[in-house]
């Protein structure tokens, strides 16, 4: 079933025509039969919030796994909702946090998440020279030190590179280090280490441009003809090696 028949049933199991939800859920009466006829499918998290009120049950059990918004949690829905009204730098310090969970670097399952907060040891290789270094840099061992690190790294880093200024702040501070897991390819939107015309970058990757998170810098544009390299996606950042 899709999402108007099973918004139809929930209205129905909790005794309301479509009037009083509408009512009840403070959302005009033409909105609530649009979305039942299916000529509105894709409600906002504020309306998807009033319906589970409306129908005094939560979303999850509201309408069913047919529409994707109706499985989350209240408190899921509270987060979008925020994300929403968020800034873009806010945004992206959520991507950041959350992109491990999308990618498989940590498996959604019900075993236990492993526990980075968990102070552990490991040898890990750290680049001698920041993230704008040259081409080649991060490709030559001569070029790192082996570190014991103590932190929260993700078992996915295999080397960390110093971050040189303020274009990927504030998620990326200045000085700190960018864990990286070796690839060579990215989706658009991640946080990767790229070479570009003889230097080294730590950038969102755009597709055909490399892209800063601090909204003050311009975004890097690939040309034709010039080197370009990706090195890696960006799956942890600290401030120091623990």
């Amino acid at each position: 079933m899709g999402f108007k028949e099973n918004l139809k049933i929930a209205r129905s199991k909790a005794g309301l025509t479509q009037k009083a939800l509408a009512e009840r859920a403070g959302i005009s009466y033409s909105y609530i039969t649009k979305l039942e006829s299916g000529e509105l499918c894709n409600p906002t998290y504020e309306i998807l919030e009033a319906l589970s009120d409306a129908l005094r049950t939560p979303l999850g059990a509201a309408v069913s796994e047919a529409h994707p918004a109706f499985a989350l949690s209240p408190d899921a829905v509270r987060i979008g909702r925020l994300y929403e009204k968020a800034d873009r730098r806010a945004r992206e310090i959520v991507d950041f946090t959350l992109r491990p969970f999308e990618d498989g670097t940590i498996e959604m399952s019900g075993e236990l998440l492993p526990d980075f907060t968990q102070k552990t040891t490991r040898l890990l290789r750290i680049s001698r020279l920041g993230a704008a270094a040259g081409t080649g840099v991060f490709l030559d061992d001569e070029q790192f030190d082996l570190v014991e690190v103590r932190g929260n790294i993700p078992p996915s880093a295999e080397f960390g590179v110093p971050i040189t200024g303020d274009s990927m702040e504030p998620g990326y501070p200045n000085g700190w280090i960018a864990w990286i897991q070796p690839t060579v390819h990215l989706r658009v939107g991640e946080i990767g280490l790229f070479s570009y015309d003889e230097m080294g970058y730590i950038k969102k990757w755009g597709g055909d441009r490399l892209i800063s998170v601090n909204p003050k810098y311009a975004d890097i544009l690939l040309r034709e003809g010039v080197r370009f390299d990706v090195f890696g996606r960006v799956v942890a950042v600290t401030d120091g090696v623990g």
